[in-house]
C-alpha cells in the first residue's frame, strides 16, 4: 500500500503559481499574435515560438532602389520640363516599388506620400513583348501622340541598303564616350533646381550589383538603371560605362530579332524624311545597324536568317509620318533589351544591353516619344 505522501513534497511536485502565469501569458501573447497579424520588424527582439520573417531575394537592392526613387524625387524640385518629367518618373517608380514590396510582405520604410503625377506608364514588373522574329514590325498600338495618317499601303518597300550593314561607331568593349550616342545633353550652366541630384549615375558599381540580383529581379532593376542613365543624359550629365560586349549564344537572338526589325523601319524613315530630320534619322538608322551587326556576330550559329521584309504598322509617305515611326519604332526595340538581362550572366553583357537601352531611348525622345517610368516593361 503506499503511504501518503507528506505536505512538504506534495507542494514540491506542483508548480508554482508564478510559473503557471508566466506559461499562461506566453501562450495567450503568442496566439494573440497570431490571430491578429502582426508581424514583427526584423530589428526586434526574437520571442520564443513566435515565428520571423525571412528576407525575400533581393530585398536589399529592392529596398536600395526605392531609397533612391525617393531621393531623386525629392530632390527634383526645378520648375524646367525635363525635371519635371523626371520627377514624374520617380514618383511612379517609388509607388510601383513600395507596393510590390508591401505584397512581398516587407516592411517599407516610412516617407512621404507616393503622390505626383505618374510617368506615362506603370510596369509590373514582366518585359513586353519584343519583335518577334518574323516579317511583321510590332503591331501595338503606337506611342501617344502618334496616330497613324493616311498614304501608301503598309508594307512599302524599304531603301535597298541592307539593315545588317555595319555603321560607323565604336567597337564593342571600346572605351564609352560621356555622352550616347544620338542624345542630347542639356546646357550645364545656369542649371535649374534639383538638377544636381538628378545628373549622376548609374555607375559601374551599380551595374556590377545588377549581376549580382537575381534573374527574378534583374529586368526590374535593370530597366531603373536604363531610366537613370537617360535621364542624367538628358540634364547635362554624363555616364562612365565600363567595359561591355553584347551577350553571346542564346540571349542575343531576341534583341537581334527586334533590331532587324527596327532597322528595317528606320531605313524607310530615312528615305521619307526631309532635311530637317534627316540627321536624326541617319544617326537613328547608323546605332541601330551597328546594335544588329554586333548581335548577329555574338549570336554567331544562333543567329536565323534574316527575314526578307516586314509590314509597316501604318503608312509612310511624308516626314511627319516618318517621325511618327521613328518614334514608334525605338521604344519598342527596348523590351528586348531588358528581356535579355535575366538571361545575361557577365557584367561586360548587362553593361551593353543597359547602354543600349538607355541610348535607344534617348534616341526616341528627340523624335518625340517620351520616356517611361520603367523602360522596356510593359503594363
Amino acid at each position: 500500500m503506499i503511504g501518503r505522501m507528506s505536505g512538504r513534497a506534495s507542494a514540491a511536485a506542483e508548480p508554482d503559481r508564478r510559473t503557471v502565469l508566466t506559461a499562461a501569458t506566453t501562450l495567450g501573447l503568442i496566439f494573440a499574435l497570431a490571430a491578429c497579424g502582426i508581424r514583427l520588424e526584423d530589428d526586434a527582439p526574437r520571442i520564443p515560438l513566435v515565428p520571423t520573417r525571412e528576407p525575400v531575394p533581393d530585398e536589399s537592392a529592392l529596398l536600395a532602389a526605392l531609397v533612391r526613387a525617393r531621393a531623386r524625387r525629392d530632390a527634383a524640385t526645378g520648375g524646367a520640363p525635363a525635371v519635371a518629367a523626371a520627377r514624374a518618373r520617380s514618383v511612379e517608380q517609388a509607388r510601383t516599388l513600395a507596393g510590390l514590396l508591401r505584397q512581398r510582405g516587407v516592411p517599407v520604410p516610412t516617407a512621404g506620400a507616393e503622390t505626383g503625377s505618374p510617368a506615362p506608364r506603370t510596369p509590373t514588373g514582366s518585359p513586353s513583348p519584343s519583335t518577334p522574329a518574323t516579317n511583321t514590325l510590332p503591331a501595338t498600338t503606337p506611342a501617344a501622340g502618334t496616330p497613324p495618317a493616311p498614304g501608301t499601303p503598309a508594307g512599302s518597300p524599304a531603301p535597298s541598303t541592307p539593315a545588317g550593314s555595319p555603321a560607323p561607331g565604336p567597337p564593342a568593349g571600346s572605351p564609352a564616350p560621356s555622352t550616347p550616342a544620338g542624345s542630347t545633353a542639356a546646357t550645364t550652366s545656369a542649371a535649374p533646381a534639383g538638377i544636381e541630384a538628378l545628373r549622376t549615375g548609374p555607375t559601374p558599381a551599380d551595374l556590377a550589383g545588377l549581376a549580382r540580383v537575381s534573374t527574378a529581379n534583374r529586368a526590374l532593376l535593370g530597366s531603373l538603371l536604363l531610366e537613370q542613365a537617360v535621364t542624367t543624359i538628358t540634364l547635362g550629365g554624363t555616364v562612365t560605362w565600363a567595359r561591355h560586349a553584347p551577350p553571346s549564344g542564346t540571349a542575343a537572338v531576341r534583341p537581334l530579332a527586334s533590331m532587324r526589325a527596327s532597322g528595317y523601319g528606320l531605313q524607310v524613315v530615312t528615305a521619307q524624311t526631309d532635311r530637317t530630320g534627316l540627321s536624326l534619322a541617319r544617326a537613328a538608322l547608323a546605332a541601330v545597324s551597328r546594335w544588329q551587326s554586333q548581335l548577329q556576330a555574338a549570336a554567331g550559329s544562333a543567329a536565323g536568317p534574316p527575314p526578307v521584309g516586314y509590314a509597316l504598322p501604318f503608312p509612310v509617305t511624308t516626314p511627319s509620318a516618318a517621325k511618327r515611326l521613328g518614334a514608334y519604332l525605338l521604344p519598342r526595340s527596348i523590351p528586348a533589351l531588358v528581356a535579355a538581362l535575366p538571361a545575361t550572366e557577365d557584367l561586360p553583357g548587362l553593361t551593353w544591353l543597359v547602354r543600349a537601352g538607355a541610348e535607344a531611348q534617348l534616341l526616341a525622345e528627340r523624335f518625340g516619344a517620351a520616356t517611361p517610368a520603367f523602360p522596356g516593361l510593359t503594363l
